[in-house]
């Protein structure tokens, strides 16, 4: 038998303390003890194996703490802004130098095209996206179109002239 603490015993028990004092060497038995069992051992909290929901939300909590604004060449990207507009075609804001206008950008994965807008002007054409060495004004494109584009799954659609009016 194994000696409990009587504050403990008390708090489990919902005794008061005028029965504490009387039960002050009152025994408790030992828990049981068990056998561990065989193969690896594994940290407390670590999870063995995980349900498609558990890596789910997990992707999702990773995602939570990652920075909001993503750089890529000269330019900064809203990575928690993309959004989807018709036609596979994702959107969101970015800076780029050091312009304090609204510009967005328009990527289609499938196409591997973007265009670009300042402030609420029209959308520029479609085009492919510019590395460092190709622009000092948007270079690094390349990068972010291949971060974005890298895990999404390809839709049937092609790009249409311009990203749709409603986009961003």
């Amino acid at each position: 038998m194994e000696r409990c603490d009587p504050v403990v015993w008390m708090a489990r028990s919902g005794w008061t303390w005028g029965l504490l004092l009387a039960l002050t060497s009152i025994t408790m038995p030992a828990p049981a003890q068990t056998a561990p069992e065989a193969g690896p051992a594994t940290p407390a909290g670590t999870p063995t194996q995980q349900n498609a929901r558990e890596k789910q939300l997990l992707e999702r909590i990773r995602q939570l703490k990652a920075p909001r604004w993503r750089s890529y060449g000269v330019c900064r990207y809203d990575w928690t802004r993309w959004r989807l507009a018709e036609g596979g075609v994702r959107t969101t804001d970015v800076e780029c130098g050091s312009s304090n206008s609204r510009n967005q950008i328009a990527v289609h994965c499938d196409t591997l095209q973007v265009a670009r807008r300042e402030g609420e002007g029209a959308w520029s054409p479609w085009r492919l996206p510019s590395s460092a060495t190709e622009s000092t004004t948007h270079g690094g494109e390349e990068l972010m179109v291949a971060a974005l584009c890298a895990n999404l799954k390809p839709s049937e659609t092609k790009p249409n002239a311009k990203p749709a009016a409603g986009s961003g």
